[in-house]
C-alpha cells in the first residue's frame, strides 16, 4: 500500500463500543487503484461501509508479471479499535 488513511468510526459503532476486524476482497488494478471492494466478513453497525469507503481511497503499487503491471485480487483487513 501506498496511501491508505484509516477510516472513520460510525457513531452506531462507537455508541455501541463496537470493536473488531474487517475482511475485505479487493482488486487492485495495473495502477495501483481499487476497482471492487468485498466485504467477506463484517462487523455491522456501519462499520463495513466506513471500512469500504475507506478502502476505495487506497492507493497499491501494482502486482507484476514478466516485469509488466497486472490487476489483481488482494484480502485487505481493516480494524476498528476504540
Amino acid at each position: 500500500m501506498v496511501y491508505g488513511p484509516d477510516p472513520e468510526y460510525s457513531d452506531q459503532a462507537r455508541k455501541a463500543n463496537v470493536e473488531g476486524t474487517i475482511l475485505l476482497k479487493v482488486t487492485v488494478t495495473e495502477n495501483g487503484d481499487v476497482a471492487n471492494v468485498q466485504v467477506t466478513k463484517g462487523l455491522g453497525s456501519g462499520l463495513d461501509e466506513k471500512a469500504v469507503e475507506a478502502v476505495r481511497t487506497w492507493k497499491f503499487k501494482s502486482g507484476t508479471k514478466d516485469g509488466t503491471p497486472v490487476s489483481s485480487e488482494i484480502n485487505v483487513e481493516v480494524s476498528f479499535h476504540l
